[in-house]
């Protein structure tokens, strides 16, 4: 199953998605703050992130920038309680996988999981065809022309 990082200032959240999650077979790793979810990220490395847009000593947006910054191949999930478009968007420009409002659904939770894992399988098995192009970073841009190397 996959290794699941969930990262909210509200611990009855927290314990409720690690019972869910880990009764569901995922590897659940907890974070209260910013910064113990960064480090946690850095070393553990998980398939999906489900991420508070709030936190109490930093920022959810710039979380999810940092993370995608470190492993863009990472799907994270972004929650919050309060309800703006503006916000929605930013989360989706900034590379969050997908946006769930509280109170939180587990049946919502599970089924975004449950993509966020299948798409991450679909990408290693065309990584791993041989017979299929070799498979490269999405990030990187290769080109031939002086303004490409630019």
């Amino acid at each position: 199953m996959a290794k699941i990082l969930v990262v909210d200032d509200e611990p009855s959240i927290i314990e409720t998605l690690d019972m869910f999650l880990s009764e569901s077979g995922h590897t659940v790793l907890k974070a209260c703050t910013g910064s113990e979810a960064l480090s946690l990220f850095k070393s553990h490395r998980p398939d999906v992130v489900i991420l508070d847009i709030r936190l109490p000593d930093s920022n959810g947006l710039d979380i999810l920038s940092e993370m995608k910054h470190i492993d863009s191949r990472t799907k994270i999930i972004m929650i919050t309680a309060y309800q703006d478009m503006e916000t929605t968007i930013e989360a989706m420009k900034r590379g969050g996988y997908d946006y769930i409002h509280k109170p939180l659904d587990v049946n919502e939770i599970e089924s975004a999981v449950n993509r966020a894992i299948n798409l991450i399988k679909a990408d290693m098995e065309s990584c791993s065809r041989p017979e299929e192009k070799p498979c490269i970073d999405r990030d990187i841009i290769v080109g031939r022309s002086s303004g490409m190397r630019d």
